[in-house]
């Protein structure tokens, strides 16, 4: 074989190992960017599962609603409701006439059941004031107490100047929203609901939609 044979065997053998070098350095670098790809969508992949992590921690922000808390402190005594709970319940409508008494009897028959309710609520109220618990609860029940007494003194206050106007018997209920007025007749007249009217606006300072009037035979 002469020198240009050995030549051109070289040439060609130069040929076929940059065919197979570019071969190779294709494939690396095919594998290199499937690589980078992969880790590139990995990458993603956790910034979005920790974004949605971050959304759902419960510790992330600041609890910006508005926090309730509630105004009542008296506590409750050993067996029995809490005195406000109580006093609550001492409405215009437990006045009625389901005992079917009539006249005289009504009047005094709701009287004396009031007052018997509104005896056990001082009681309690007093309980609490003089009981070893919180300063608050005592203020608030003392506070409740002196409301509920001021109520009472006029509630006879109304009842005797009512009374004083030519009705017999009148029984007046009043509540931290209300007037109710019971007056013993069997209808009342314009003329009527005016008077009573006048005399309850006149010592309570209430509007008259908070007065109720009805009449009880």
């Amino acid at each position: 074989m002469n020198r240009k044979e050995w030549e051109k065997v070289a040439v060609m053998g130069a040929m076929i190992l940059l065919l197979v070098g570019a071969g190779v350095l294709g494939q690396e670098l095919k594998k290199r960017e499937e690589t980078r790809l992969a880790n590139s969508g990995y990458v993603r992949y956790e910034e979005e599962q920790m974004a949605e992590a971050g959304q759902e921690d419960p510790e992330i922000g600041e609890h910006d609603g508005e926090v309730l808390v509630d105004s009542l402190e008296l506590s409750a005594l050993p067996g029995k409701s809490t005195a406000t709970e109580d006093i609550s319940l001492v409405t215009s409508d437990e006045i009625s006439d389901a005992s079917g008494a009539t006249g005289d009897g009504y009047f005094a028959e709701q009287r004396a059941t009031l007052d018997m309710d509104r005896d056990k609520i001082l009681s309690m109220l007093t309980s609490v004031i003089e009981g070893t618990g919180e300063d608050g609860a005592k203020a608030n029940a003392a506070q409740q107490k002196l409301k509920l007494i001021e109520y009472m003194d006029q509630e006879r206050t109304m009842e005797s100047l009512i009374g004083n106007k030519g009705y017999a018997n009148v029984m007046v209920v009043m509540t931290d929203s209300s007037v109710t007025v019971t007056v013993g007749k069997q209808t009342l007249s314009d003329s009527d609901v005016a008077k009573i009217m006048d005399i309850v606006l006149r010592e309570t300072g209430r509007s008259a939609s908070q007065v109720v009037i009805q009449c009880k035979n």
